[in-house]
């Protein structure tokens, strides 16, 4: 039951997403290299994640070497990240056009489209250890609106006490920050299996069972928490039914309480306090 629920939201997400314009799709792409064309396929994720599992032969050239990195004429180029706005691929293909003898274009969904898509990748089969994506609040920020859901997995509240403050007043029990003045346009949805939501906000139809062959197409989700794990345990779960455009946001509600600023948190008993960073 709950792998078909998951087939029926990504097929329907992916009804809301905007392939870039030209761009290549994953199809497009395993096509070309199963026939063999001569293709240069640029990772421009930083070095851990290259290391971790890339695209065959894909070589790495991380975004911010890009512009002053001294390449042959390559030919026909094809650009990817990581998939979730974390790295500017539009930026990058800019950058690589602009030297000699390179015809540059993106990897539509970047690299977590091609593993949805299951082409091939360098990373190994079998046990490996947890790697779950995380997103800061400027990445969201940056998103296309089409390119987006974001799943409110935080908890209400109300029923929280009040902090007693050294003065003795006590304050109002915090409350949740609304996502839709944070992230104006952004669909939200409180669970990845609310079809009905994400039908309301991309006029969608509902009844499709099979799942999308275009993954490229489908959203990225953002998975907002309190900071109590609840982010991470839905993650295992989308990525054990396939799905690969899944982050995490860093920071939770804490974060976006700040608009994405830096803070601090205290720790202690009594009088005795600690201050270290909550990223």
């Amino acid at each position: 039951m709950m792998k078909t629920g998951m087939r029926k939201w990504m097929v329907l997400a992916a009804c809301c997403a905007v392939s870039g314009a030209g761009a290549v799709t994953t199809a497009e792409l395993n096509a070309l290299m199963d026939q063999g064309v001569k293709i240069t396929v640029v990772d421009i994720r930083e070095s851990n994640f290259y290391r971790a599992g890339h695209i065959p032969n894909a070589i790495n050239i991380p975004q911010r070497v890009v512009a002053r990195k001294k390449l042959p004429a390559l030919g026909r180029v094809v650009v990817y990240g990581r998939g979730f706005g974390t790295e500017d691929v539009a930026y990058a293909v800019r950058m690589l056009n602009e030297k000699g003898g390179i015809d540059a274009e993106a990897l539509d969904g970047g690299y977590a489209a091609w593993e949805m898509d299951k082409g091939t990748t360098t990373e190994p089969v079998g046990f490996k250890p947890e790697q779950l994506d995380y997103i800061t609040y400027q990445d969201i920020s940056d998103l296309s609106a089409d390119d987006v859901v974001l799943v409110d997995l935080r908890k209400p509240e109300e029923s929280a006490p009040g902090r007693v403050t050294r003065q003795g007043i006590t304050t109002d029990a915090p409350t949740l920050t609304a996502l839709d003045e944070k992230f104006p346009g952004r669909p939200v949805v409180k669970s990845p299996f609310e079809v009905d939501a994400v039908a309301r906000r991309t006029g969608g139809s509902e009844g499709v069972s099979r799942m999308s062959s275009e993954p490229e197409k489908v959203p990225v989700m953002v998975l907002i928490d309190n900071g109590d794990g609840e982010a991470e345990k839905i993650a295992r779960m989308l990525r054990a039914n396939g799905f690969r455009r899944v982050v995490i946001l860093a920071g939770g509600e804490r974060i976006i309480e700040r608009d994405g600023a830096p803070g601090l948190k205290r720790m202690g008993m009594g009088a005795q306090t600690v201050e270290e960073d909550d990223e």
